[in-house]
């Protein structure tokens, strides 16, 4: 939605009018300059203005306001121009959380939209069988054949403006999704484009045909238009669906991401009050109240956390979410343990139960971040060599078919070698619907693959079918036709997967500078290759356990080589961390965030002079 207002108003004055100005200033800093717009006036004594203002063009922060009014002067040439104010008025960018709110309500609205489309698709689908199978058992179309052909055709159209409808929706709600600045809009909006195109002209013209000749008694053409939109029917349900699964999808990453963030915000503001309660400037009342204010931030958070369990659950192929419910419910005992002992007056007990509440807090972002992290980095990699292998298996497909229809060619139509021919075209056909039911799983996770490369796919099978039964009816020359159109199929949609698997390679490969948000690199993304803090942590974990290990280890001369080596393995790890930790300490101090790195990386070098003493032992 457009923040654009429309300002009309009423001027006088007896000397005449000579400027009008439109002021504003953004709230959010007193240092921010008072902005003045002129807008242009007559300058007559009476006049009536018109004005215009978009607040979305000065890209406002969430929550940010600004104070506007009008300012008019006269054109007093003898006692000098004197101005006069309008009211002051006041104009505020939803915040974070109302943004959140909107977006989730309009998500559950595109799904609904999408539900109910795929609903009727499959209602309609069912009553072309019906309208099918009535017209087989009669020789002419009666009249109630062709009221229900109308109303095939009525329900035709309403899922039609339906699905515009749920596109709209959908495209409106993107609008508010682009002010959150998550890291898949990217993705969102490549799902726009898909949902926009999902209505093509072929349906749109098939539809001009059946209307047109809804009149006529013609019991084949009839049939025919039937058969096509029933084909089209198919893959629009298969679309939607597919659709709907990223949709759900994109939704869930996006629902990390807002979690991850308000971790965070709990982290922080937990750390300020354990700092409060050390320092003892705030009295126990105050503190208690802080605490119980965050007890209720943690009790939205572990709604949010249950809300997002239950869209996991919702999707086709869950996500690896971890399960955190046992940190969450330490996270709340330890903030009333702290709230009770603030109380009380037990000071050290409260910052024990805070400092243990932040490290739950710790716990429970890890390990979603991990879980973003292996989701960002592995499924690429998993859905380009799922795409490899049905690129080879349409190769392999296409080949096959060539083969069958030369040695259809070859072989006497009454041979008991023709037998053969129509398995093979059978055996064919089950091989390409296993391409089929791969290419549409894959399409539900990879929003690059378009909606024409599912209904190719759905082209080959229904040409393969066809091809089957006339083969079977030794109608070699048309089946030949159909054969051939397999194969171009096949070579067409080929030809679109090899260039899909080339950009999604380039994606992959896609250098760490081009990184959306380097700065907020533990909310890991596939473009991103600068590691987070927290898998910097891990693998700190697993080095410090080798070289316990390590220094367990007995000392003799053919173990103490074989240890020496290891132990300068583990030295050239422990400086890989160290150095990836460097860069991002580096990118943190940019953003003025340097936090206790340096402290981190003083142990790290201490680690590293250790294992070269160990290693020197073992020379000696």
């Amino acid at each position: 939605m457009i923040a654009q207002f429309l300002f009309n108003g009423e001027i006088e004055d007896d000397y005449l009018l000579q400027k009008l100005t439109f002021n504003y200033r953004i709230t959010s800093n007193d240092t921010n300059p008072l902005v003045s717009q002129k807008i242009p006036i007559k300058q007559l004594s009476k006049e009536l203005f018109f004005f215009t203002f978009k607040f979305d063009e000065l890209q406002l922060d969430a929550g940010t306001g600004i104070e506007y009014y009008f300012e008019v002067w006269d054109n007093d040439g003898i006692n000098g121009s004197k101005n006069t104010k309008s009211n002051h008025f006041l104009y505020k960018e939803a915040s974070k959380e109302e943004l959140i709110a909107k977006k989730d309500a309009e998500n559950d609205k595109t799904k609904s939209g999408l539900n109910k489309s795929i609903s009727l698709a499959d209602e309609i689908q069912k009553d072309i069988a019906e309208l099918n199978k009535s017209i087989l058992e009669k020789k002419e179309i009666s009249w109630e054949q062709q009221q229900k052909a109308k109303e095939i055709l009525k329900k035709q159209k309403q899922l039609q403006q339906q699905i515009k409808q749920t596109q709209q929706k959908n495209s409106k709600n993107l609008k508010n999704k682009e002010k959150l600045n998550s890291s898949i809009l990217e993705k969102q909006k490549k799902l726009e484009e898909l949902m926009n195109k999902v209505l093509d002209e072929e349906m749109k013209k098939l539809l001009q045909e059946i209307e047109e000749m809804m009149d006529r008694a013609d019991k084949e053409k009839l049939k025919d238009l039937l058969d096509k939109l029933d084909e089209q029917n198919i893959d629009l349900e298969k679309e939607l669906g597919r659709e709907l699964e990223l949709f759900k999808q994109l939704e869930f990453e996006q629902k990390v991401e807002e979690i991850l963030e308000k971790i965070e915000e709990l982290k922080k503001e937990q750390e300020t009050l354990k700092t409060e309660t050390e320092q003892g400037k705030t009295n126990k009342e105050g503190l208690a109240q802080k605490q119980e204010e965050l007890s209720k931030k943690m009790e939205d958070l572990q709604k949010d956390l249950q809300d997002l369990r239950k869209k996991n659950m919702e999707l086709e192929e869950k996500n690896k979410l971890p399960d955190t419910k046992a940190n969450e419910e330490d996270v709340k005992e330890k903030m009333k343990e702290s709230e009770n002992a603030i109380q009380q007056g037990k000071k050290k007990k409260a910052q024990k139960a805070q400092k243990e509440a932040i490290e739950e807090l710790e716990e429970i972002e890890q390990q979603l971040q991990s879980m973003q992290q292996s989701s960002g980095e592995d499924k690429p990699i998993e859905d380009m060599e799922t795409l490899r292998k049905i690129l080879e298996n349409l190769v392999t497909l296409s080949f096959d078919q060539e083969s069958l229809i030369q040695t259809a060619r070859n072989t006497p139509r009454n041979s008991a070698e023709f037998i053969k021919i129509v398995q093979g075209q059978n055996k064919l056909t089950d091989d390409s619907q296993i391409i089929e039911d791969s290419l549409l799983a894959l399409s539900k996770r990879v929003v690059q693959i378009q909606a024409t490369i599912n209904k190719e796919i759905s082209a080959i099978n229904n040409n393969m079918n066809k091809a089957t039964q006339e083969l079977e009816a030794r109608q070699v020359e048309k089946a030949t036709e159909r054969q051939q159109l397999v194969m171009t199929s096949t070579n067409n949609l080929a030809l679109l997967l090899a260039e899909i698997l080339e950009q999604m390679q380039k994606d992959l490969e896609m250098p760490p500078s081009q990184c959306n948000k380097p700065k907020n690199c533990n909310k890991p993304n596939p473009n991103c290759k600068n590691p987070s803090m927290s898998q910097l942590k891990e693998a700190q974990k697993k080095l410090n356990k080798e070289m316990k290990k390590s220094k367990s280890g007995k000392k003799g001369k053919k173990k103490g080589e074989q240890e020496s080596k290891k132990l300068m393995q583990l030295a050239k790890k422990q400086e890989a961390i160290r150095r990836q930790l460097m860069e991002l300490r580096d990118e943190q101090i940019k953003n003025g965030e340097k936090g206790k790195i340096d402290k981190i990386l003083e142990d790290m070098e201490k680690n590293e002079t250790d294992i070269y003493i160990s290693h020197h032992h073992f020379i000696f």
